[in-house]
């Protein structure tokens, strides 16, 4: 009716299944789509309460919106992806629907009302809901495909979005995942995912205390079916290549199994007391790579643990304390349970004069298997306290403070064969006696060897991160319209290593690759940490129609170190894989001395950069009723950059470059 364009946003468009759907029909493997269905169905009954305590959010733009409209109110999560795989607005669109729903009065919510919420529960106020439990519209596309899409946020019902992609040559739907098709449809190039996943919740109450407990399990399938990189190996991409085309569909399908149960229990107690608590386990397992793979069906336990206590002080304060701890594993990837050979070319013998016919080059080749049977999933354990209060409705603080230590991260390491060839010697060869290239069986040739590094994965990364996160939200200020939010934070990361490296000089000795590799025991890591704080202050001024807002970022400090290295080795290995200590008499000896690395304590400095500040503004316009709102803005108009010294006395000086854009928005 307006004629006002309108784009569509949605996450959803960005899950799993719905990118699988998505280049599935790229790649023709629907043949010709004829019907999708969408859907929004999850059990909302519990999270939107409308008055005193239980107040939420979502009450205001959802059941706020259901207690006044029929229809579909929330229709993007499922429609969206659905028009993104089929092409709607790009060769599409939509001709007309139907609409058509349940009985109104929201038939489940208030059954829910009446049977489960208690005589004093302030959600028993809640007037009756104008739409039905139930909402389905049919759409007809210009290019006549038909679409489902339905909403329901009241029935016992698990949660789902449907989302059915049908076509002529087979079809795909989500919750839970399923497909069909007619023929092969994972081929050249193709990668393929299967998820199942079953979850049952029941509820019992027990005086004070509701108890909601939860069941589950999924399994998770992967498989590659593609070609891998398709090149031929006599004329590579480059001359440094170390792979070989390999056919990925020889790599076996991986399985990852889980299964969990948790308890979520809220019990109201004392005077104003409420406390809340989520216990819960799950065990997961990967199948399918392997018996001699140590991860393979070797169950990891993940518990998790979060409480939170509630106190109200009269009617309109209340004070919280939380806090919670838990595991998580992560599985390797097929990449790192199933790496490309390595091959390693050298060359025996290069004899080439000006006759083609009498040309000869020797190749040999070692294979190297970079495969890890050891690697185990990577297990990160988090922590976090927390404490908040809230004033009413506009006035709210809380602070976070979380703790997260991974110690058997994935990681490269190195590690040295030994490959012994024949250096053919090309200035023995008598090129007037040949009719033909010579042979490798007759040409002289002296053993030689070399040391091959590689790298495989391993456990033995620690990433250590901690931090402090900050929320302030003051009411507005009612002469001068304004509010005041605060929020800040602040991060430290260290990343470390637990194995010690290897390192081998890039010199050449007597024309050859130098022959020792040396042996460090240092971790390679380093620490960074940042704290900011954004001053945010909202000006609204009605008779205008007009909001300023003014930001003050404020990047306290940010901070970097790396550690400490030893410069010298503990040890090192020689051609034969024998390992030699490193000695004051090593350091002296000229060779052996290119094994210290150049390395001064000042490379492991903590390093600091100060203070700095950017202001930005920005000015919104609402017109037409607020359907339409027009903004100005401007970032870094002013900025606050001191100069500054680094450890070494170096005088850095800092700019910054302001940026102005323009937004304009419609609302339908």
């Amino acid at each position: 009716k307006e004629r006002i364009p309108c784009m569509q946003l949605e996450n959803c468009v960005y899950g799993e299944i719905e990118l699988l759907e998505l280049n599935l029909a790229r790649l023709g493997k629907f043949g010709e789509i004829n019907h999708a269905e969408g859907a929004y169905i999850h059990d909302l009954r519990e999270v939107i309460p409308s008055v005193g305590q239980h107040y939420n959010t979502e009450w205001v733009w959802r059941y706020g919106e259901n207690m006044k409209h029929k229809g579909n109110r929330y229709p993007t999560h499922g429609l969206v992806p659905l028009c993104q795989t089929l092409g709607i607005n790009r060769g599409d669109r939509f001709d007309f629907l139907v609409s058509m729903e349940s009985n109104s009065h929201n038939v489940n919510y208030e059954v829910f009302k009446k049977e489960f919420l208690k005589d004093d529960d302030p959600r028993k106020k809640d007037p009756p809901a104008a739409m039905g439990d139930m909402n389905t519209t049919l759409i007809r596309t210009v290019n006549g495909k038909s679409i489902m899409v339905q909403h329901d946020v009241s029935s016992p019902r698990p949660y789902s979005r449907i989302n059915l992609i049908s076509g002529t040559k087979g079809i795909v739907r989500d919750f839970p995942f399923q497909c069909a098709f007619e023929e092969k449809c994972f081929d050249n190039g193709a990668h393929a995912w299967w998820n199942e996943e079953k979850a049952a919740k029941f509820r019992k109450d027990l005086g004070n205390i509701s108890n909601t407990f939860k069941a589950g399990a999924q399994w998770n399938v992967n498989k590659n079916f593609g070609k891998g990189t398709i090149f031929d190996p006599e004329r590579p991409f480059s001359v440094d290549m170390n792979v070989r085309p390999r056919d990925y569909s020889s790599i076996p399908a991986t399985h990852q199994m889980s299964a969990f149960i948790e308890d979520n229990s809220v019990w109201t107690f004392g005077n104003g007391f409420k406390a809340e608590w989520l216990a819960g386990v799950r065990v997961a397992a990967m199948a399918g790579a392997g018996k001699e793979y140590s991860v393979n069906m070797k169950p990891y336990f993940d518990p998790r643990l979060n409480l939170r206590l509630e106190k109200s002080l009269g009617k309109d304060v209340k004070v919280g304390l939380s806090g919670g701890a838990g595991w998580h594993t992560k599985f390797p990837t097929m990449d790192q349970l199933y790496p490309d050979p390595i091959y390693y070319d050298v060359t025996q013998m290069n004899y080439w004069p000006v006759e083609e016919n009498l040309r000869r080059i020797n190749v040999y080749v070692l294979k190297i298997n970079p495969t890890n049977f050891g690697l185990k999933a990577a297990r990160n354990f988090k922590w976090e306290i927390a404490a908040d209060v809230q004033v009413g409705r506009e006035f709210s603080f809380n602070i976070d403070y979380f703790r997260e230590d991974m110690t058997s991260g994935f990681r490269y390491a190195s590690e040295f064969t030994r490959l012994i060839y024949k250096d053919y010697q090309e200035e023995t060869i008598d090129k007037s006696t040949l009719t033909g290239p010579p042979s490798v069986e007759t040409t002289l040739w002296v053993p030689d060897t070399l040391l091959v590094g590689y790298s495989f994965n391993t456990n033995g990364s620690r990433t250590l991160k901690e931090g402090i996160e900050f929320t302030l939200s003051a009411p507005r200020i009612r002469p001068i319209r304004t509010k005041v939010t605060v929020s800040g934070a602040w991060f430290r990361t260290r990343y470390s290593n637990s194995q010690p490296t290897y390192y081998r000089p890039s010199v050449v000795v007597a024309g050859k690759t130098y022959p020792y590799v040396g042996y460090y025991k240092d971790t390679d890591g380093f620490l960074r940490e940042v704290f900011n704080t954004n001053f945010m202050f909202d000006t609204q001024i009605p008779k205008l129609g007009m909001i300023f807002s003014t930001s003050f970022q404020c990047q306290w400090f940010t901070g970097s170190q790396n550690t400490a290295k030893d410069a010298r080795p503990i040890s090192y290995i020689d051609k034969n894989l024998e390992s030699h200590p490193f000695t004051d008499e090593s350091a002296a000896n000229g060779i052996l001395a290119q094994m210290i690395r150049e390395y001064t304590p000042s490379m492991s400095i903590y390093f600091r950069i100060p203070f700095s500040m950017n202001i930005n503004l920005k000015a919104t316009k609402k017109i037409y009723h607020d359907k339409i709102s027009c903004a100005l803005f401007v970032n870094k108009i002013l900025d606050v950059s001191p100069d500054y010294r680094t450890n070494m006395g170096i005088l850095v000086r800092r700019s910054v470059l302001p940026y102005f854009g323009m937004e304009l928005n419609f609302k339908l």
